[in-house]
């Protein structure tokens, strides 16, 4: 049951990181900062993304302009 429960938790944490995006309106780093609060409620799961996979999540989180 606990497995279970980490994997949902970690599920839904990767879920919410991959469908960040950037909001008119708000400051970058107001965006930056909700980013890296899911990277660390990952890193506190015990799941490390390495830095390249986290720069290229964060810029396909910002918009192309």
């Amino acid at each position: 049951m606990y497995e279970q429960k980490t994997a949902q938790n970690k599920t839904s944490v990767i879920r919410q990181l991959v469908n960040l995006k950037y909001k008119d309106g708000r400051s970058v780093t107001e965006h930056h900062n909700d980013f890296q609060g899911l990277i660390n409620q990952l890193t506190n799961m015990q799941m490390v993304l390495d830095d390249e996979l986290q720069a290229l999540v964060l810029l396909s989180s910002l918009p192309d302009s």
